[in-house]
């Protein structure tokens, strides 16, 4: 298995909308055939939009449907906290 990528909420959005230079679409064009990834949290926040209009959710759901959902764990848990503490994300 080669690199996968974790897409945060911000990446969908911009990728659904669009709204990235070509060089980044056709990345990931590429890559979510190979397989998108996307946090447990960022289907949250990607579907608790409460401002999303009917065909922007189904979108977004249709997205979410063919990607793998990562969730969390006590590991992942205690390393966000590491890095928040260490780093301004």
């Amino acid at each position: 298995m080669g690199e996968r990528y974790l897409l945060d909420s911000n990446t969908i959005i911009y990728y659904l909308d669009g709204n990235l230079p070509v060089s980044a679409l056709d990345f990931l064009d590429v890559t979510l055939r190979i397989e998108g990834i996307v946090s447990v949290i960022s289907k949250i926040e990607l579907l608790s939009w409460n401002t999303l209009n009917i065909s922007d959710y189904a979108m977004i759901e249709r997205f979410i449907h063919h990607a793998s959902i990562y969730g969390l764990n006590d590991e992942i848990v205690a390393r966000t906290i590491a890095l928040r503490k260490t780093h301004k994300i």
